[in-house]
């Protein structure tokens, strides 16, 4: 209706999986004083792996999941335009582990989960060529229960959210012959959910927790000019500071940081800490030619360079993958 526009929908999901797993280590070979190390290994112990494994894990689980989501745009001038979007999400998820390492699982576990998210969102178009913009958005995924836990307190963990605030603009200059984008954001995380080893040292398996807030401030930068008819190049540079607030644990780290105190000075504390495998620096350049052939064909090359920062293997910052091109 003239300057306003709306629209709206709903969402349905459900999901009925089950899981089974089977094991096996031959256990032939043991000899008289022989053992397994650790011992939880002697719970798939078998005489013939491959055609008597051993049943490790039966889980079924079912989640339904319904949302009704919708968005208001309102045009105020010509230039500059405002929208709104809200989404209201209920889930409901029900896991029964019947069987858990050999042993009789949990039993049955009900959660549900509803959350509103939104996003707002200012855009200036102060000429054809240069959209200016400002967003402000939530974000949540929900809890739910680790099939694998063998220690109580590790059989669920809670929803996770977040806010992102986003600052850009996108332009052309020079006849469209240059585009010049850039954005800035700031990411407010709360009760961060991470995949990472039990406290239970005879539980080889991941489970997820609850680590605490986290932060994320950064800013991306991106170029591409067309020099000539033929040429065209562009850069592309990111920055990104992903660290743990204060009063963040991740029990993940126990086994690790439990056997030197130089690891982790602070224990299981991740505080300020880099998000593990996330990249503080990364910058990208591509070169394009491209030419004309009979009729209506055309050929082009193309080069492109990537370069990678080191980036930490988990929150304890001690394992590192390198910097690579």
């Amino acid at each position: 209706a003239d300057r306003l526009s709306a629209s709206a929908g709903l969402y349905y999901y459900d999901s009925d999986r089950s899981n089974a797993s089977l094991g096996g280590i031959d256990s032939t070979p043991l000899g008289p004083g022989d053992s397994f190390v650790p011992a939880f290994f002697a719970v798939f112990a078998t005489p013939d792996p491959a055609n008597q494994p051993v049943d490790s894990n039966l889980t079924t689980e079912e989640v339904e999941t319904f949302a009704i989501f919708g968005e208001l745009s309102y045009q105020l001038t010509d230039r500059f335009e405002l929208a709104g979007e809200l989404r209201y999400t209920d889930e409901e998820k029900n896991v029964d582990r019947v069987l858990n390492f050999t042993f009789p699982g949990a039993g049955p576990d009900t959660a549900t989960f509803d959350y509103i998210t939104f996003r707002a969102i200012g855009s200036f178009q102060a000429t054809d060529d240069q959209l200016y913009y400002l967003s402000i958005a939530s974000g949540a995924r929900s809890g739910g229960f680790n099939a694998n836990a063998t220690l109580e307190r590790e059989n669920s963990f809670d929803e996770e959210t977040n806010i992102t605030y986003e600052l850009g603009a996108k332009t052309e200059w020079l006849d469209n012959r240059l585009t010049a984008n850039i954005a800035l954001y700031y990411v407010d995380w709360t009760d961060l959910q991470i995949a990472s080893r039990s406290e239970d040292p005879n539980n080889i398996f991941a489970v997820t927790r609850n680590t605490g807030d986290a932060t994320s401030v950064g800013f991306e930068v991106e170029l591409n000019a067309l020099i000539t008819d033929n040429l065209r190049a562009g850069l592309g540079y990111a920055w990104t500071n992903p660290e743990f607030d204060d009063g963040a644990v991740d029990l993940g780290l126990t086994n690790l940081c439990g056997t030197d105190a130089s690891i982790c000075p602070n224990g299981t504390d991740v505080s300020g800490k880099q998000l593990g495998r996330t990249i503080e620096n990364q910058f990208n350049a591509n070169l394009e030619y491209q030419g004309a052939l009979a009729g209506d064909w055309e050929w082009y090359a193309r080069g492109d360079l990537a370069w990678l920062d080191k980036q930490p293997v988990r929150s304890a910052n001690v394992q590192f993958l390198d910097s690579y091109t």
